[in-house]
């Protein structure tokens, strides 16, 4: 089994997310893709986060009926901050049959890589899938990705990746243009304006429902 992880703080989800998550499906290997809502984030001090319960709620709303779709609590029942390679780690141990583990970020996160806890330890455990949106430059990966990482992948044309010596990989996907964020979809409702057609109508009622982000 290929796993494609897909972490955030879904907060809350949306059709970016959700666009993203079915092409990765669609334009890899990856056989499920599994979201991962944090606890805390590690990056992301000043964010308000609505409660993990609702934001687990919103998500499962989101991906009812998609067979490719699954969401993991760890880290939201590991609570505080958890790092991406403990998460890799943790999943790995939870399968007798270890499953091939892909990492999906964007490409800003990918440009941040070098301050990711263990980064180097990352790509020892899983690949990575970067999202690019529309109209980003493919950059030279040596200009990228860290010192310790860069002189070790190699472009293989055939297969459109990155390759290193141990068969990791680096594969990036070009997606639609859908210029949807999840501040956005915050600010949006504190004004009091819809967000239909943004998100899923049931995490629209859920929203309201239970009247998050509002200010």
């Amino acid at each position: 089994m290929h796993l494609a992880i897909f972490g955030g703080t879904f907060n809350p989800v949306h059709f970016g997310h959700l666009r993203g998550a079915e092409e990765v499906i669609e334009k890899s290997s990856a056989d499920r893709v599994l979201f991962i809502p944090v606890a805390r984030p590690p990056h992301k001090d000043d964010v308000e986060l609505s409660s993990p319960e609702h934001r687990l709620e919103m998500l499962r709303l989101a991906i009812e009926g998609n067979p490719a779709f699954a969401i993991s609590e760890l880290e939201i029942k590991r609570g505080g901050i958890s790092y991406t390679i403990d998460t890799l780690s943790e999943i790995l141990d939870s399968y007798s049959d270890k499953p091939d583990l892909s990492l999906v970020i964007g490409t800003d996160s990918f440009n941040e890589l070098s301050s990711w806890h263990r980064y180097v330890d990352i790509l020892r455990l899983a690949n990575l899938i970067v999202i690019r949106r529309p109209g980003e430059e493919r950059e030279k990966i040596e200009d990228v990705l860290p010192v310790e990482l860069a002189g070790s992948f190699c472009y293989d044309s055939k297969v459109d990746v990155f390759l290193n010596s141990e068969g990791r990989s680096i594969k990036f996907l070009d997606s639609v243009q859908m210029d949807i964020s999840s501040s956005m979809i915050r600010e949006f409702i504190s004004r009091g304006e819809s967000v239909r057609h943004l998100t899923s109508d049931k995490v629209v009622d859920y929203i309201e429902k239970n009247k998050l982000y509002r200010d």
